[in-house]
């Protein structure tokens, strides 16, 4: 049996546990690299750029094809700023205040406008020390381009300076196509959708009847029943007729020795 030496084992172990370093690096930066390319997928920006390239070039091509949106009714908005103080380099406090300011700022936006696309913006809070450091004022730049694209992505979209609760939903509704639109009509009997229409022609569908009254669709529901069924609801009810609530007080009558035949 050889003997091995004490520093043989050792310099071995070393071996070992630099090998599973370099493979747990490996991995992390393989996972990193992943993570990278599904969030630039989903914010529409090339991998190579955020995993290789500068912070500063991937948002300022952001920004630009933010702001490069169509403008119709917003010309003539002022536009959103944040003013900065680049005189001096950056410290520590400076940077986490040039933050706070960014996300209220964006937070307010989504507070106004209530809007789901909102939270694509915010999310570039999140690197925006990644470039703090390097050039501020690019920063605030940035953050103003993509704000005031925002905005006039929406007024171009709804056509409406001031955004209500319904206009992202009633302007999708407007774009919709032709035959889309004929459908729907069609549908609901109106020409004009307004909120609710669809859910108002199901009900009268259903229960045939124009103006809906609480207890109509149970009752509509009561007369599509089988023959069958119909009889066993009056074995249960002792009614010909079924009126809302007959089942419920019928089961009622039975627990307590009541006579559920009065109308």
């Amino acid at each position: 049996m050889a003997f091995v030496q004490p520093r043989e084992l050792a310099s071995s172990a070393r071996r070992k546990v630099v090998v599973l370093r370099l493979r747990s690096c490996r991995r992390s930066l393989k996972a990193a690299v992943l993570f990278l390319g599904l969030r630039s997928a989903l914010l529409g920006l090339p991998a190579f750029v955020l995993v290789f390239g500068s912070p500063s070039a991937a948002w300022e091509s952001t920004g630009r094809s933010l702001a490069a949106l169509p403008l119709r009714a917003a010309q003539t908005d002022p536009p959103l700023s944040i003013e900065l103080d680049v005189s001096e380099p950056i410290s520590g406090k400076k940077r986490a205040k040039l933050l706070a300011r960014a996300r209220e700022k964006l937070l307010a936006v989504r507070r106004r406008w209530g809007l789901a696309m909102v939270q694509r913006v915010v999310s570039i809070v999140v690197r925006l020390e990644l470039m703090a450091v390097r050039d501020p004022k690019e920063v605030a730049v940035l953050l103003s381009d993509t704000l005031e694209a925002t905005r006039r992505g929406i007024t171009d979209f709804t056509g409406s300076n001031e955004y209500k609760f319904g206009d992202i939903s009633k302007a999708a509704f407007s774009k919709f196509s032709t035959q889309a639109l004929s459908r729907v009509s069609n549908y609901t009997g109106k020409d004009d959708y307004e909120f609710g229409d669809l859910s108002k022609a199901t009900i009268a569908k259903f229960t045939q009847k124009d103006e809906y009254e609480f207890g109509d669709v149970s009752k509509a529901a009561v007369s599509k029943l089988t023959d069958s069924t119909k009889a066993t609801v009056k074995q249960i009810t002792g009614k010909d007729e079924y009126v809302f609530g007959d089942l419920a007080r019928a089961a009622m009558a039975k627990l307590t020795g009541g006579n559920n035949n009065s109308s």
